[in-house]
């Protein structure tokens, strides 16, 4: 699970959720995660300043591969956004597909498809 938090001294301008530098650079790079990073509640006041699609959108083109919301009603926006991204862009397209195939195989190796 990313943290919500911001590090100063890693990415200053970013929450880790959002930051390219932690989810892509040190998490999949450095230390060579292949798995599924998960979010905090994106209904959690540090990311709530921003619209639920565009946190939703940033958060997938950072590295995350699933999000939590603890609130049903963002989560259409977040929805709408993310399709509305894949439609408009094939690479974030492509990174969405990959972030779905990850989750049913992790889903899979522990045994929770039918």
């Amino acid at each position: 699970m990313v943290s919500l938090a911001t590090y100063p001294n890693i990415d200053p301008d970013h929450p880790a959720c959002f930051s390219t530098t932690v989810m892509t650079d040190m998490l999949r790079g450095d230390l060579g995660f292949g798995g599924v990073v998960i979010s905090d509640s994106f209904h959690a006041k540090a990311v709530r300043s921003l619209p639920p699609g565009k946190a939703a959108v940033e958060y997938f083109q950072a590295g995350g591969t699933m999000l939590l919301d603890t609130s049903r009603p963002p989560l259409y926006a977040m929805e709408r956004a993310v399709l509305a991204q894949a439609q408009a862009d094939p690479a974030f397209a492509k990174t969405i597909k990959a972030d779905v195939l990850l989750v049913l195989s992790a889903k899979a190796d522990a045994g929770l498809l039918l």
